[in-house]
């Protein structure tokens, strides 16, 4: 059931209106894995001409929205997690053609630090280099049960347009060349269900099946003219496996000071370790971070959680883009060392509307049938007249358990020392996030406050 943040959405009136899709997957388990690849869910096929700072640029704005974002959704919600990279790659193809006041709010929500000429580039770029992760890793000969070294990442875009419309040569080609999404024709107007039913297919496979319906019934109308559509699918492995047989039930602090029993693995290994107290921190809130890298050793979830004495709700308040970026910084400069970490294994979705959230962020006029103005997708611009944007959507999926993870925006909670040398014990609400290390673009980022919730 999807969860509607934003429910007096009024599609009854409009003239012609878009949407703008997210499937996320990231996946874990002993099952054939095939992710966002193939001919039919792909993204670039070559790697847009770019510079690398335009690329940093693009990957820290990313971080920057991904934080606002979580800050908006709602407190009811015991787990979140959305996918910065991917929600801001399919508002990046939704605002190749936006124009005017539309385009400017656009940028500024979702932190887009290019003109319009550098920023598809940097996208496509960042996605085709991450498309090429893991590809050197090699699964283990003699393999431990839960460590094999698997490791499979793509990322897959797709331009669904209503048949007959006159959707702008330059607009078409920006997305092709970018995103890998040329224009695949459906037709809205006169069979808006099975027009439907083909985009979730598209996002069924993307993800692997985790994400069965991306859009359901109220999300596709004959006035429908577009459909901008992502997917970002992980299966990694960590470097350094946790053993079943170290896995032994504990209790997890829930908000508010309830507990819950929760099977919580542990380990000790070579791990890099964050610590500051309160009166030291500056973010004036108390925290432990670590950093567990994943197979081949480009991708890494990091944890964060905040000292005993403070709450994550203070600790998310207290934070941004820059702050999770000094994280980052501080641990490429240092080295691992001796360590502990125990955390709980965990499997949770999403299905969340985001119109309410990016909203409040202030992308109000690409809403707004009256003042929404997407000239840049129509030839001639007239021809938008109209058009605008009517639901903005992500599923997400994520398991972590002893072999690696299936999502990635990760929170997290850390312990006492334990045997003498550094330890995180994530026994209480936390964030976690995945990140790219060689780019420091987060492909998931997350909150956990009930590890026992399922999907």
């Amino acid at each position: 059931m999807r969860e509607r943040l934003d429910p007096d959405v009024d599609l009854t009136r409009r003239r012609a209106v878009g949407l703008a899709g997210l499937g996320l997957a990231s996946v874990l388990g002993v099952d054939t894995f095939r992710g966002a690849g193939g001919a039919e869910v792909s993204g670039p096929d070559g790697r847009p001409d770019t510079s690398d700072e335009a690329v940093d640029a693009y990957a820290r704005g990313c971080t920057a929205f991904g934080l606002d974002l979580l800050s908006e959704l709602p407190d009811g919600a015991p787990n979140a997690m959305v996918s910065p990279l991917g929600l801001s790659s399919a508002l990046a193809m939704t605002w190749a053609g936006a124009r005017g006041e539309t385009e400017r709010r656009m940028a500024e929500t979702c932190h887009f630090p290019l003109e319009q000429g550098r920023l598809h580039p940097a996208v496509g770029a960042l996605q085709h280099d991450l498309d090429g992760r893991g590809r050197g890793v090699q699964h283990r000969e003699f393999p431990q049960l839960w460590n094999v070294n698997r490791f499979s990442l793509g990322l897959a875009n797709a331009f669904w347009g209503q048949t007959g419309y006159p959707f702008a040569d330059a607009f078409r080609g920006t997305l092709a060349e970018n995103y890998g999404a040329d224009l695949r024709e459906v037709d809205f107007e006169s069979s808006p269900d099975a027009a439907r039913r083909r985009i979730n297919d598209w996002g069924k496979r993307a993800s692997d099946g985790r994400v069965d319906e991306l859009l359901g019934p109220d999300a596709v109308t004959e006035l429908t003219r577009f459909a901008l559509t992502n997917a970002v699918a992980l299966r990694a492995d960590w470097q350094q496996s946790f053993d079943p047989d170290d896995t032994e039930r504990g209790e997890f602090t829930r908000p508010g000071g309830s507990t819950v029993d929760v099977p919580l693995m542990h380990q000790e290994g070579q791990f890099t370790l964050l610590r500051e107290y309160p009166d030291d921190s500056e973010a004036g809130v108390g925290y432990r971070a670590v950093e567990l890298p994943y197979v081949g050793g480009d991708l890494s979830m990091v944890l964060v959680v905040p000292e005993r004495e403070r709450s994550l709700a203070e600790l998310e308040a207290a934070i941004d883009g820059g702050w999770l970026q000094s994280r980052f910084d501080e641990f490429d400069e240092r080295d691992p060392g001796k360590a502990s970490v125990t955390m709980p294994k965990f499997t949770f979705a999403n299905e969340f509307e985001l119109n309410g959230p990016l909203k409040r962020l202030g992308m109000t006029t690409a809403f707004d049938r009256a003042a929404a103005d997407f000239g840049g997708m129509t030839d001639p611009p007239s021809a938008a007249d109209g058009l605008h944007l009517s639901h903005v959507l992500q599923d997400t999926y994520v398991a972590v358990d002893e072999e690696g993870t299936v999502a990635v925006a990760i929170s997290a909670s850390l312990g006492d020392q334990v045997s003498g040398h550094p330890s995180i014990t994530l026994d209480r609400p936390f964030l976690f996030c995945i990140r790219d290390r060689p780019t420091d673009a987060v492909l998931f980022l997350g909150r956990v406050t009930d590890p026992t919730v399922k999907p």
